[in-house]
């Protein structure tokens, strides 16, 4: 997800990958300042459980602190892959794990902090964030999404736009890479999901499944002045969508 936030001295430019993976950097060109934060959430490991609130707990009889561990550490790994591709790309990019700045309670968030991106954007750096493995009052630890990161920073930073990065035009009404007669929707809204189709997968990540997806972007929608699904595989897409031009894309209305 990329989000664009106006302030008074520029803007900021918030980059969010939701999905596990790496791709280009887009260097910011809205104004003197530039925050972005890329979001990566981490693959739930084998007896897990997914909430509603895009948490992850353990089933499988007692936490055991070395799979914690090691899954944070994977994270870390990734992160530090889009960092390095940011620094390549120009940008004075620093990583601010979750972890240190948040904690849930059941899977909902408890507390947060987000003085650093704004300690470390106000300072030239770029902010990066990712799905990661936090303290939770009620479990001892769960996996905190990117979606549900992205939610709070959407409620904090109340950007004038955000756009949710996809390898498809937008939403369809069924998957396109398996119907042909799928129809890209130019707009949607809680009211629309009766219109699609989605599909079952074997495996969800960690908010549960596309349609989580969605009603998750419903609600940033309601934090922020425009909200879209567009193509990132497309040259330029995400660019134009940013600066506010017509693009192929879905609109994402406001949930009630």
């Amino acid at each position: 997800m990329i989000f664009k936030v106006k302030r008074k001295a520029g803007f900021f430019v918030l980059i969010t990958v939701l999905l596990a993976g790496i791709i280009g950097a887009i260097p910011a060109q809205a104004g003197a300042e530039q925050l972005t934060a890329l979001s990566q959430p981490g693959a739930p490991a084998e007896g897990q459980d997914c909430t509603p609130n895009g948490a992850w707990m353990w089933t499988n009889g007692p936490f055991e602190p070395e799979v914690a561990a090691r899954v944070q550490q994977d994270v870390r790994t990734l992160d530090g892959l889009v960092v390095n591709a940011l620094i390549d790309a120009g940008l004075a990019a620093v990583a601010v794990p979750p972890s240190s700045i948040l904690s849930l309670d059941d899977g909902r968030v408890a507390s947060i902090d987000l003085t650093s991106f704004l300690g470390f954007s106000s300072g030239g750096f770029t902010p990066v964030t990712f799905g990661d493995v936090v303290r939770d009052a009620k479990r001892g630890v769960s996996i905190c999404s990117g979606d549900l990161l992205m939610l709070e920073l959407a409620r904090a930073f109340r950007p004038e736009r955000a756009i949710f990065v996809a390898d498809v035009d937008g939403l369809f009404t069924a998957d396109p890479k398996r119907d042909r007669d799928a129809r890209l929707l130019d707009e949607v809204g809680p009211q629309d999901l009766s219109r699609v189709r989605f599909s079952s997968a074997a495996r969800t990540d960690v908010t549960g499944s596309i349609e989580g997806k969605v009603r998750r972007m419903f609600d940033v929608a309601s934090h922020a002045g425009e909200c879209w699904i567009v193509n990132g595989n497309v040259k330029n897409r995400v660019r134009d969508a940013l600066r506010g031009r017509r693009v192929v894309g879905t609109r994402v209305t406001r949930g009630p």
